[in-house]
């Protein structure tokens, strides 16, 4: 059975600022216990639109939470 993993985070390269991430791949069986990364897509969310709710929000409820989310294929 394969499975379709989401995850969604932030990451910095050498110092550089911050930046949201998404990567979404596929595990596949290798053996019983064991998986291999059948597909693997990575992208940046560069902002593109202006969130105003984080205007208004005190500091730290705006931080981006890093998740992963587990479905079967």
């Amino acid at each position: 059975m394969r499975h379709v993993m989401q995850v969604a985070g932030e990451l910095s390269n050498a110092g550089q600022p911050m930046r949201r991430f998404m990567q979404t791949f596929i595990l596949a069986p290798q053996s019983p216990k064991k998986y291999y990364v059948h597909n693997d897509i990575f992208r940046y969310q560069d902002e593109v639109f202006h969130d105003i709710a984080t205007d208004s929000e005190p500091d730290g409820a705006g931080e981006f939470i890093c998740f992963a989310i587990c479905m079967r294929q």
